[in-house]
């Protein structure tokens, strides 16, 4: 249950640390992303709200925003509990996976859990009915901007990378070399595209885009252990 801390070698900030949280019935990697002064923003919430309120207080940060990477039940089902805890938290998506957040998402989600609601999340079954509406957009190009903050995500972009979801996306730091890649890149593997909204040859195109970028970026998966681009393409 001990995070994994993360250091990176940040060329205008030092040293950065990113922690990783596994969350959820199956083991989603949870990010803990350091930004400008004590905020943070927390990347693909799976579950185990508990775990990450409590990592957060420990590291005595405010959590600025939430960022999903796509629209699965398994990375955003901590959300409800974490918009309770931080009145005021945003959450951002792509517009196309914007139908798993809000009113309709309990719909969307339970085409792809059906029966397995209850099993997968016994403790907190109407996590789906509790969803918020997105606040903002992860379209393609930079990071955007939250009305009235401003300067929080300097130097990170989103890329849409569509296959395993219409909306999937990852998040990068060209200057860090860094990719929060979702479901879209694992270590040695990359994202099904058998599920509702899946996409083989999107997924392919996708994959394409992804290996353009430095062979030195560090890819976070949304699942399992960190990898490199230039040892996925080699």
């Amino acid at each position: 249950n001990i995070p994994l801390v993360i250091n990176l070698l940040c060329g205008h900030d030092g040293v950065m640390q990113i922690f990783n949280l596994v969350t959820g019935p199956i083991s989603t990697n949870t990010w803990l992303l350091p930004l400008r002064g004590d905020c943070i923003a927390v990347i693909d919430p799976g579950g185990n709200p508990e775990k990450i309120i409590a990592q957060i207080s420990l590291l005595g940060r405010k959590p600025y925003a939430v960022l999903l990477t796509h629209g699965h039940f398994d990375h955003l089902a901590a959300l409800p509990a974490l918009c309770e805890t931080y009145p005021g938290l945003k959450t951002g998506i792509s517009r196309a996976d914007a139908v798993y957040l809000g009113k309709q998402a309990a719909e969307e989600h339970l085409r792809i859990l059906g029966d397995e609601a209850d099993f997968l999340y016994p403790n907190d079954p109407q996590w789906m009915l509790r969803l918020p509406e997105p606040d903002f957009f992860l379209d393609e190009g930079p990071m955007p901007a939250i009305p009235g903050e401003e300067g929080y995500w300097e130097g990170w972009e989103v890329l849409a990378t569509p296959g395993h979801t219409p909306g999937s996306v990852c998040l990068y730091h060209p200057q860090e070399k860094l990719l929060f890649a979702g479901d879209t890149l694992f270590f040695q593997g990359c994202g099904r595209t058998d599920l509702p909204g899946g996409n083989p040859a999107d997924m392919e195109a996708s994959l394409h885009k992804l290996s353009a970028l430095p062979r030195e970026t560090q890819v976070m998966p949304g699942h399992g252990r960190k990898t490199r681009i230039g040892a996925e393409f080699p």
